[in-house]
């Protein structure tokens, strides 16, 4: 019997995503499209922090996903920078509530200029996706 994937509404990159005290809202700071580094930075570039945040929702119980960081080679051919552990989050039954579950990573090293994909992965399909452009300023 095939299971239901749950829904991704949103798969954002950010600067840093902060919590509520109540834990109700989440406030994401500085979102992420492009990245120019300043004159006096240069590639390799180590990223000080990044966070991913997927808001999820169709929730059916456990639900265990991967976030992998890629790039393409000069010949197209896709490159695994960093695969994240596999977390487990329990979405619960109620398929009308959205999670937000965010993810910081932080050391993270951009070889080079050009396009670089994070992708949200469970059980081996692509739920979302979010591209991002590094480039150096001249």
């Amino acid at each position: 019997m095939a299971v239901r994937k749950s829904v991704v509404r949103h798969f954002l990159a950010c600067e840093r995503a902060e919590t509520s005290v109540d834990g109700g809202d989440l406030t994401l700071r500085n979102l992420m499209h492009a990245i120019r580094l300043l004159p006096q930075s240069s590639f390799p570039y180590t990223l000080p922090q990044i966070t991913l945040v997927a808001v999820v929702t169709d929730g059916h119980g456990d639900f265990s996903f991967v976030v992998e960081f890629i790039t393409w080679d000069e010949n197209g051919d896709e490159r695994l920078l960093k695969r994240s552990k596999q977390l487990k989050v329990n979405l619960g039954l109620d398929p009308l509530v959205a999670r937000a579950l965010p993810l910081r990573w932080t050391g993270l090293v951009i070889p080079g200029p050009g396009l670089y994909e994070f992708r949200l992965v469970s059980d081996g399909d692509v739920l979302a996706s979010e591209i991002l452009r590094w480039r150096a300023i001249p």
